[in-house]
């Protein structure tokens, strides 16, 4: 054994971390320990600040005329969770069609400002707006969603249910 403690030939009595670093105060040595430490501060970083991320909510209802039996097949359909303005320029992807029994799906998504791994469900919603494009003016139609017709969350998206949807005669 040497003088000053340290063994030969790694038999010593310091730790190999040590020993790989003779100068354990230094730059150097705090740079080992931020490079081992980066990849868990990048993860919690993503996690806590994150990016934009979405709660997806699908719709499903059913379209019926004044009479409220006739089934409105053909129309175009959106559903927005804020209040909006329908006119016959509206184009957007998110409109469906209603079959011949005047069913209709669809989806729409709302930015949460944040993502991180334990995102909660989809809030929510008191009321969505439905715009309705049917043959003379489109219709914007506000619906209020009770707690049991949105009850549901399936894979992070929840459910809403908009039941049978009365579409007034042309204003």
């Amino acid at each position: 054994m040497r003088r000053g403690g340290v063994a030969h030939a790694g038999r010593g009595l310091l730790s190999e971390d040590v020993q790989s670093d003779p100068f354990p105060g230094t730059m150097k040595s705090a740079m080992n320990r931020t490079r081992a430490f980066l990849p868990v501060l990048l993860l919690a970083a993503t996690m806590i600040a994150g990016c934009d991320g979405v709660y997806i909510y699908q719709y499903r209802g059913r379209l019926v005329s004044a009479d409220k039996r006739t089934a409105v097949s053909g129309a175009r359909v959106s559903a927005f969770p804020e209040p909006i303005e329908c006119s016959k320029e509206s184009s957007s992807d998110a409109f469906v069609t209603t079959d011949h029994d005047g069913r209709f799906t669809g989806s729409f998504a709302m930015l949460t400002g944040w993502v991180f791994a334990l995102r909660p469900p989809p809030p929510p919603l008191a009321e969505v707006s439905l715009c309705v494009q049917v043959p003379g003016a489109p219709q914007k139609i506000e619906i209020p969603i009770s707690t049991d017709a949105q009850s549901d969350v399936v894979s992070g998206k929840r459910q809403l249910d908009l039941g049978t949807v009365i579409v007034p005669q042309g204003k």
